[in-house]
């Protein structure tokens, strides 16, 4: 089911200080309420940014699901990967 809302993750202050960049890679399923759930790191270049990546990807919304119980998973196990790079 599409994105809807797309939270950017926060450059976390420490890598930004040091000009760390890196990217998270994260699993997590989707709710028929558009909702994601048991979102988990996967594979991370730091502690920082598997907040950040967390943080963000919780707060994602996709596109609910119509006739579908709110609470049901109607996607398991989607992988996204999130780039942290200064030049954002």
């Amino acid at each position: 089911s599409p994105l809807s809302i797309r939270v950017p993750p926060s450059y976390p202050a420490r890598e930004l200080d040091r000009g760390i960049t890196g990217q998270c890679t994260l699993r997590y399923d989707i709710l028929a309420s558009g909702a994601t759930v048991i979102v988990q790191v996967t594979q991370c270049d730091s502690t920082g940014f598997a907040r950040a990546s967390l943080a963000a990807v919780e707060r994602w919304r996709h596109q609910t699901i119509p006739g579908v119980a709110p609470d049901r998973i109607v996607n398991r196990g989607v992988e996204t990967t999130l780039v942290f790079d200064l030049q954002d």
